[in-house]
């Protein structure tokens, strides 16, 4: 059975006043949950040993703000991350890019290398609850070139709790004295009463 102890990337406060802020991120529409299960049958190009891996994810309308796991030492072909993201969104027809890299331990030679990629539109995701499915891996842009595939559970929520305004209630003695002037105006406005008291209204005022 999946853990679903580990947790990284960014977190919602909902006892935050930062959404909505006019000053703020007015955009903000959504958190994106990322559990990340498994790899399988991923591309193992370390020649020596089995490779060390981590997935990163951003979205593609903001390729620069990524999320990344754990480096999972050795994962070699088929690493377990059991590892749970929060993905912050600003549009709900963005797309997902899901990567898994190696890590290098030679960064004065060789750079991280892409191992596969695969796209999750987040309209697939939104109103279903959380979706776990394996998405396919590609190994390159041009064309579809099968490297593995990563097993994701997404889930999207777009509803937050909104604090109660405080609206200042009406004291019991203003509700009264409204309640009373609409009791003389309705006895003043009565035409029966006005036939059976022939005084004036200002004598019947002040008496």
């Amino acid at each position: 059975m999946d853990s679903f102890d580990q947790s990284t990337g960014f977190r919602y406060d909902p006892n935050s006043n930062t959404m909505g802020d006019a000053d703020g991120d007015s955009e903000f529409c959504g958190i994106l949950e990322i559990y990340v299960h498994h790899a399988r049958n991923i591309h193992n190009i370390c020649i020596y040993d089995n490779q060390d891996v981590y997935a990163k994810f951003s979205l593609t309308c903001n390729p620069d703000e990524t999320l990344s796991t754990r480096i999972i030492n050795r994962g070699g072909k088929n690493p377990e991350f059991n590892e749970n993201l929060m993905m912050k969104l600003t549009q709900l027809d963005a797309v997902l890019k899901c990567e898994i890299w190696m890590l290098s331990r030679a960064r004065n030679y060789l750079e991280d290398q892409l191992l596969g990629f695969s796209l999750v539109p987040i309209s697939q995701v939104s109103g279903k609850g959380k979706v776990t499915q394996d998405h396919s891996l590609s190994s390159t842009d041009l064309f579809h070139s099968p490297a593995g595939t990563i097993k994701l559970s997404l889930s999207l929520s777009t509803s937050f709790p909104v604090k109660p305004s405080i609206t200042p209630s009406k004291s019991s003695i203003s509700s009264e004295v409204v309640i009373l002037d609409r009791k003389i105006s309705e006895v003043i406005l009565d035409p029966a009463w006005l036939i059976s008291s022939p005084r004036c209204l200002s004598e019947t005022c002040c008496s």
